[in-house]
């Protein structure tokens, strides 16, 4: 059983290719820091990123402050920075991952391991699942699409069955 998230693979990127990326000024060239983590909206849309400067200053960068986000870095509008007062949202925010994945019928897929981003609008299109170690070598992992949760709770995730 695959679930497939569909679309253009070229405009996704994974959390973890995200993650640890310069986020560097668009206008100034200067280099802001590194993206920590993630802020979102429910488990389907991204609202921002955390990044953490040179001087170890937490920042929240909002998805419109986000000029492009490439392969190698992100592009900002740094007049968008907010700085953070505090890290309560941003841990609940890291949960997003290592959730119980459910069909509908009760089977077990695994658990959620990464998500995937539409790098345009910021949508989260999809959660990779695995189910341990060797079956990720052999068998890859699965996608489920965001489309496909019925519930998204704080300990398990139940998507439809196919």
């Amino acid at each position: 059983m695959l679930y497939l998230v569909k679309g253009n693979n070229k405009d996704m990127k994974k959390g973890r290719e995200i993650r640890n990326l310069p986020v560097i000024d668009f206008f100034s060239g200067q280099h802001l820091g590194y993206v920590q983590d993630f802020k979102t909206a429910q488990y389907d849309k991204l609202q921002g990123l955390y990044v953490v400067s040179p001087e170890n200053e937490v920042f929240y960068l909002p998805l419109e402050a986000i000029a492009k986000l490439g392969n190698d870095a992100v592009l900002v509008k740094s007049e968008l920075l907010k700085v953070s007062t505090g890290q309560t949202e941003w841990g609940e925010d890291g949960a997003l991952t290592e959730r119980a994945v459910l069909t509908s019928s009760g089977e077990v897929l695994g658990q959620v391991a990464d998500l995937l981003i539409e790098r345009k609008e910021g949508y989260i299109c999809g959660y990779e699942v695995t189910d341990g170690y060797l079956k990720d070598v052999f068998l890859g992992r699965r996608v489920i699409a965001t489309t496909d949760i019925l519930t998204w709770g704080k300990d398990t995730v139940i998507i439809k069955e196919r």
